[in-house]
């Protein structure tokens, strides 16, 4: 795995892939995680260790990256902020948990795509869209206590809930 006390830039250059079931996850930053480039990185947990696990913020400015666990935790949990800017690819699989948590969510003309066996995609506190596409699949497909969408594609699949907010959906008018 890969294991970061603080912040940690990756660029991504070619495929990779890291596993592990030790670290509390495969890719663990005790700080702020950026991702750029144009490769990708799959990382992928067993048991109790997520895919990636960012104590943080998370920014995501161009490449893939996916994250996996086959059993009770998340594809990708990022305590902090997930941000996903055009050229940003983000998968998450979860297969007992959410495919990808985050404490807020803004996707600027990026893609995020969460699968889970609980919520594909949990943006707890908010979720803002600002183009580009968010889709997520499992009980909940999509949660977030707030969700703005200005542009873009949203989209939830769930077995109880396709899309879940406990206040307000606000999504702006199309530009004319």
């Amino acid at each position: 795995g890969i294991l970061s006390d603080g912040d940690l830039t990756i660029m991504l250059v070619g495929t990779s892939t890291v596993g592990s079931d030790q670290l509390g996850a495969s890719v663990y930053t005790g700080g702020s995680l950026t991702i750029s480039g144009t490769g990708s990185l799959e990382a992928t947990g067993a048991w109790d260790v997520a895919g990636f696990y960012v104590c943080n913020n998370m920014t995501v400015n161009s490449g893939t990256v996916i994250g996996n666990n086959s059993s009770d935790r998340e594809g990708i949990y990022v305590s902090g902020d997930m941000i996903v800017n055009s050229g940003g690819i983000v998968r998450g699989t979860g297969a007992e948990s959410n495919g990808v948590y985050a404490g807020t969510l803004t996707v600027k003309g990026g893609s995020v795509d969460g699968t889970g066996g609980y919520g594909g995609i949990c943006a707890e506190n908010s979720m803002t869209v600002y183009g580009g596409e968010v889709s997520g699949t499992g009980d909940f497909g999509i949660f977030s206590k707030c969700i703005t969408v200005d542009g873009g594609t949203v989209s939830g699949t769930g077995t109880v809930y396709g899309v879940q907010t406990l206040s307000l959906i606000h999504i702006s008018e199309p530009t004319r």
